[in-house]
């Protein structure tokens, strides 16, 4: 492997948070913290948010938009989540699209490759509260509402975050018991 690709990756790390680049060509990863957490998603709030605004600004067409969320009520029905999450994403995507902004869709790119790759929807309360959102936002977004459609997307990625932290608490937790009772497994061996 080439350095250029391995010194971008690392870049790109560090940008976000996840690795302290030191002297002499070192690194060290600083891991997920639930401040790197609230701070990933705090900033994906105001960015999807202004990308909504934007939708109403260049009055968007909202054919795929519609045919992604009627393919949505569809496998939540069928209780198919994994694939109600991919669906997720794409909706999100395709509003970054319609917002024409490219620089913007850019940044959301990368922050939705980053943490937000990592959410898993399971449980099917939340998967219908996020499915009533994306309607919500798309309605405000389809009658022009600025004001609305940035507040909506905006509680709606607030509501991510406090989801994905909780997933996080609970791994944590889990993770931390295994391994004092491998420590203590272990004394006990010994």
């Amino acid at each position: 492997v080439s350095i250029t690709p391995v010194r971008e990756a690392f870049q790109i790390l560090a940008r976000d948070g996840l690795l302290e680049l030191k002297q002499n060509k070192r690194a060290v990863v600083v891991g997920v913290t639930e401040k790197t957490i609230q701070e990933h998603f705090q900033i994906r709030a105001a960015l999807e948010s202004e990308a909504c605004v934007l939708c109403c600004k260049n009055k968007i067409d909202f054919k795929r938009i519609d045919q992604i969320l009627k393919v949505s009520r569809e496998v939540i029905e069928d209780g198919d989540y994994e694939s109600y999450a991919s669906l997720n994403q794409t909706l999100h995507m395709e509003l970054w699209l319609a917002a024409g902004n490219d620089k913007l869709q850019n940044m959301l790119s990368e922050l939705w490759n980053g943490l937000s790759r990592g959410m898993k929807m399971h449980e099917e309360e939340y998967v219908r509260k996020s499915l009533k959102d994306h309607e919500e936002i798309v309605e405000s977004i389809r009658s022009g509402n600025e004001v609305e459609c940035y507040l909506k997307m905006h509680v709606h990625i607030e509501e991510s975050c406090k989801n994905f932290l909780l997933q996080y608490t609970y791994i944590v937790r889990v993770y931390k018991s295994e391994i004092l009772f491998f420590c203590k497994t272990s004394k006990m061996l010994n």
